[in-house]
């Protein structure tokens, strides 16, 4: 989407905004990801967080594009400042008022956007929660200092922060910094610091910015499905559970890897999802059922499940009251709303199914659901 940000006293300017394939379909909070040279770099990040959401290896993102009137006067001192004050106080306002965010937020830059991401996490750290740095300019006017970034990133922080580093295959500047700052790291980096480097001597600085953008993002979310349960295509059946110690491993696993991420996303809906379809699959009702009590409150997709367990046993009355809990937490879970239109509809509440499908219709209207929905609304009968 591109939208117009208006500044109130600093400029106005294009912001881009892409939202993930689930949004008009679940109702769960999303980590965002601002991506510096917007107007240039917007569909790279959105591209690679997309391609890499759909094969599970991070969480969907929200990814807004940032642009600047003039970068270099912007992403280097003492412009930075106050572009940094306008990231803070207009473009993150503007989207975690206007959109379902989590809290988590990631910002990418590549050269002066490097230095620029560079700066914000030597001086106002906790304004993001990951940093990526692609070939920043580092020791040139305007731009951070190598001897105060090593004192700075030695330093603990308040809570644990993620920096991706990296260089292409560039001279002058580059070489004499960036792979310097790399090595001071690998014996004095603080223990708050969860950071990786990486050097692509095949690509130049303006080929460096894709490969850069999909392996930061793979990196930070490294881990993100249980090593154990491997590839979730082939991760289908109880004997599956049974290998790697059940569902309290996944539980253990998870408090574990949130703890190091500094990120508290709980178990991906993902991972619940295929504890769910083997469950339900297996008419395993109870087992389902202990997802939802103990974890599974705000993981829409268990909900869905265990509310069509409830439609194929027929028990059209926990179906509707599983259904109206869960809508009352998430009241934009399109596929919620289809459930209970479907137990309504089967319990011969034509009024209730009609008013539960048609907003399972309104919620859908993005999404690939659309027909579905509709074919069943109009197949109600009519009185």
């Amino acid at each position: 989407i591109g939208v117009r940000l208006v500044g109130s006293e600093m400029c106005i300017r294009d912001r881009y905004i892409s939202l993930p394939a689930s949004y008009d379909i679940e109702s769960k909070n999303y980590p965002v990801l601002f991506v510096l040279d917007g107007d240039f770099l917007f569909k790279t990040g959105d591209l690679f967080s997309s391609n890499l959401a759909l094969t599970h290896q991070i969480e969907e993102m929200i990814v807004v594009g940032v642009s600047q009137k003039n970068r270099h006067k912007e992403l280097k001192q003492p412009g930075s400042n106050q572009f940094l004050k306008f990231i803070k106080s207009e473009v993150i306002q503007y989207v975690s008022e206007n959109y379902r965010t989590d809290g988590f937020k990631m910002l990418y830059g590549h050269s002066l956007g490097g230095s620029f991401s560079l700066f914000t996490l030597m001086n106002e750290p906790d304004v993001f929660d990951a940093y990526i740095a692609v070939s920043p300019v580092i020791n040139d006017k305007g731009t951070p200092d190598l001897e105060v970034l090593k004192k700075i990133l030695s330093e603990n922080s308040k809570k644990p922060k993620f920096l991706f580093l990296s260089k292409g295959d560039e001279k002058g500047i580059y070489e004499k910094t960036i792979p310097v700052l790399a090595k001071f790291l690998e014996q004095n980096a603080a223990k708050t610091l969860r950071w990786i480097y990486r050097e692509y001597p095949d690509k130049t600085h303006g080929s460096v910015t894709s490969i850069a953008m999909e392996d930061s993002l793979s990196e930070f979310y490294k881990g993100r499905i249980m090593p154990e349960i491997g590839e979730l295509n082939y991760f289908d059946s109880m004997e599956d559970i049974e290998k790697i110690g059940g569902f309290e491993k996944v539980k253990s696993y998870y408090v574990n890897y949130n703890k190091k991420m500094g990120y508290n996303m709980g178990i991906p809906c993902i991972v619940y999802s295929r504890f769910a379809w083997i469950y339900f699959n297996k008419d395993k009702h109870d087992l389902l059922n202990n997802l939802v009590d103990k974890e599974g409150k705000t993981c829409d997709v268990v909900n869905y499940y265990l509310g069509s367990s409830y439609l194929y046993k027929k028990d059209y009355q926990h179906a509707i009251g599983l259904m109206k809990a869960d809508l009352k937490q998430n009241p934009n879970h399109t596929r919620g709303w289809h459930i209970l239109g479907l137990a309504y509809r089967d319990s011969g509440d034509i009024k209730n199914a009609r008013i539960a499908l048609g907003k399972s219709l309104e919620l859908a209207q993005n999404s690939q659901l659309l027909l579905e929905y509709q074919k069943t609304l109009d197949q109600l009968p009519k009185n």
